[in-house]
């Protein structure tokens, strides 16, 4: 059974702007930077056997501080990236809820999809669980990649969670267990280890 501790990047620039990053390329804050050494100091009691990242700043960052006393090497993955929006990426939050680019179709703007970022999220995390078979993995990646995933594994249950809905905290673990070709939600976006100075969702 490979156990996987799926991490939200901590806030990135573009968070605390109220804009959509996608996949620009912006890196995490001071803030971001700290909840990443607070989620550390949870790690450090947990003895994982590898780590893999999207590769944007703001969740290799991430996965680098968690990671720092591990002395593990970062396996960066484009296909852990967050979901593209294509031209759309960088507009304020704001503009894709009025115009209703979370759920509708953006595929005329070179954008993923919510179906699209499930179906890459799935199959990356599978390749990855499987490769590293009876092993504790790391991933640290973005949101709607999160959300994705659990809508690929149980969509009835999560069904009701969309791109934008800021469900999954900066820095908080969802946590996987895969056997037999099956995955198992065990928590989902858990921050309980976070400072509450630091517990902002953006």
């Amino acid at each position: 059974m490979a156990r996987i501790y799926i991490v939200r990047h901590g806030i990135g620039v573009y968070n605390t702007l109220h804009r959509i990053a996608g996949h620009t390329d912006c890196p995490l804050t001071d803030t971001g930077i700290r909840q990443a050494q607070a989620a550390r100091k949870y790690y450090r009691r947990i003895k994982l056997d590898c780590a893999y990242s999207s590769d944007l700043k703001r969740a290799l960052k991430t996965g680098e501080i968690i990671t720092e006393d591990k002395g593990l090497k970062i396996h960066k993955s484009k296909k852990l990236r967050e979901r593209t929006y294509g031209k759309l990426d960088d507009l304020p939050s704001s503009l894709y809820r009025e115009k209703g680019y979370f759920i509708n179709d953006i595929h005329e703007f070179g954008g993923e999809n919510e179906w699209d970022v499930a179906q890459r999220a799935i199959k990356e995390v599978r390749r990855i669980a499987e490769k590293e078979e009876e092993k504790k993995i790391l991933i640290t990646t973005h949101e709607a990649f999160i959300i994705y995933l659990l809508w690929a594994i149980d969509y009835e249950r999560f069904k009701d969670l969309h791109d934008g809905d800021h469900v999954i905290p900066n820095c908080g673990t969802t946590v996987l267990e895969y056997r037999n070709g099956k995955f198992k939600i065990i928590r989902v976006g858990d921050n309980s280890y976070m400072p509450e100075e630091l517990k902002v969702r953006n």
